[in-house]
């Protein structure tokens, strides 16, 4: 190609021409595949993004990766979606509630305002609250423990707790894995 400025490699053509050549049969030719029409849309419902792939935009591409879902039309504000429960109450992606508090313009998590509550004082920065049974949205008063130390939490519950609530609940359960024991 005369004028192509890059190094001739195979047959007289730059590496870019001849890879055109083996793909379209010809190194003239550019060819754009476009699996989407331009200006094709987003398939959620309600959404009138542009569509990036899999005919989704990037915020539901994002989510279909991510959750297994793409989730409704719409942005949320937040790097890291919440699910409503009810105005100005919402579950976590981790699976904390968190609750929205007017007076300080942003939500806080629900298990730490009861603790507060119950203590009469805001937490400190080095306290936290624990859930003595590990479902982190239980967040009654008695499942609930507060722990200190400036370091990171370990995950999951004690194992003395864990069987102490598995035994208080599920009492008929624990007889009958007993019984079944040689």
């Amino acid at each position: 190609m005369d004028e192509c400025d890059l190094p001739v490699l195979a047959k007289g053509l730059c590496v870019k021409h001849y890879k055109r050549l083996r793909r379209y049969g010809d190194p003239l030719i550019f060819k754009r595949i476009q699996k989407y029409p331009i200006g094709a849309r987003c398939a959620v419902e309600g959404c009138d993004r542009k569509v990036k792939g899999r005919g989704f935009c990037r915020l539901h591409l994002d989510r279909q990766r991510e959750y297994g879902d793409p989730g409704p039309a719409g942005n949320i504000n937040s790097k890291r979606e919440k699910r409503s429960l009810s105005p100005g109450r919402t579950v976590t992606p981790s699976g904390y509630i968190s609750i929205w508090q007017p007076d300080r313009k942003k939500y806080a998590m629900e298990h730490r305002l009861i603790m507060e509550a119950e203590l009469g004082r805001p937490l400190e920065a080095f306290e936290s609250v624990h859930h003595i049974n590990g479902v982190k949205d239980d967040n009654r008063m008695e499942n609930l423990e507060i722990w200190t130390g400036l370091g990171a939490q370990p995950k999951g519950q004690r194992v003395a707790d864990l069987v102490a609530f598995v035994v208080g609940h599920y009492p008929n359960e624990v007889r009958a894995a007993l019984a079944r024991q040689p």
